[in-house]
């Protein structure tokens, strides 16, 4: 969709191309937050990475402005019990933000959602008035023989305070408690997922736990997206940390029910999770 007005919700991050057992998928932060946050009621735009000009159909109710590239950044992931194995198998060019149309530059909430550093995180500062919500994994990644590694995140210090909210997993730090806790010290408010665990959120120096119902998982890819952004939308919106983490966790569970971007929250499961919040507020 061609950008036409100033949107709600705004998510800057490429598109990518995920390799599975049922073949090539589109994936990647930009898909699951932006088609989550258009699940959620919000007018939405996208500043991505794709190979023509017009996106894939299901994007086609999203505002969108592409740089256009000759192939999409491509992943494959392999699970095995609690964790995965990551392979980064190409690369592409970062977003150059100026591209980003003016009319959006006033956007409530701002979503970073770097892959690969694909996007330069003092960027983060350049939008003073927005509620700017911050997924760095991709900031937080090397490659070592095309497996993804984590690396040390103390690079990312000056940057994390620009944000409202964080939101990483236990993955994204090489399940590092340390770092954990220095990086919660520094952010406004700190998410960090665990899983079938549930998340951790960190908020002025307390630490609360949503536990995640217990459910079959059949495709966990995407699930910290959709926590993200559905977490940040409630935080904009005066909800709480602890309780938009256990609306964000509820819905982000439910969505490892369905593979790929199949797993966007439904109407039914939106509608039953901000029911929860009006009974955790009465």
């Amino acid at each position: 969709m061609i950008p036409s007005n100033q949107p709600e919700y705004l998510c800057i991050g490429h598109l990518t191309i995920d390799k599975t057992s049922a073949g090539d998928k589109i994936g990647g932060t930009a898909a699951y937050a932006s088609l989550t946050a258009q699940a959620m009621g919000l007018d939405t735009a996208l500043y991505t990475t794709y190979t023509k000009s017009q996106l894939p159909s299901f994007f086609s109710t999203i505002q969108s402005k592409v740089q256009i590239e000759t192939s999409l950044m491509t992943f494959e992931n392999i699970y095995h019990e609690e964790k995965r194995t990551q392979y980064l198998l190409h690369t592409c060019n970062p977003l150059q933000l100026g591209g980003i149309p003016a009319q959006w530059s006033d956007t409530p909430i701002i979503h970073f959602g770097p892959i690969f550093h694909d996007i330069a995180p003092e960027s983060v500062s350049h939008f003073p008035k927005a509620f700017i919500g911050m997924t760095p994994q991709g900031w937080l990644r090397t490659v070592e023989g095309q497996i993804v590694r984590p690396i040390p995140w103390g690079w990312l210090r000056d940057y994390l305070p620009h944000a409202d909210a964080v939101v990483i997993s236990v993955e994204d730090v090489g399940y590092d408690e340390d770092a954990i806790q220095t990086m919660a010290s520094i952010s406004k408010i700190l998410a960090v997922t665990e899983g079938f665990y549930g998340a951790r959120i960190y908020h002025d120096g307390t630490m609360y736990r949503c536990h995640a119902p217990e459910l079959t998982e059949l495709d966990p890819t995407g699930a910290g997206d959709i926590f993200a952004t559905i977490f940040f939308i409630m935080l904009q919106r005066g909800t709480s940390p602890h309780i938009a983490g256990q609306i964000a966790t509820r819905l982000a569970s439910f969505s490892v029910l369905r593979r790929g971007l199949e797993s966007i929250p439904t109407a039914y499961e939106i509608d039953q999770a901000l029911a929860q919040l009006t009974q955790a507020r009465n």
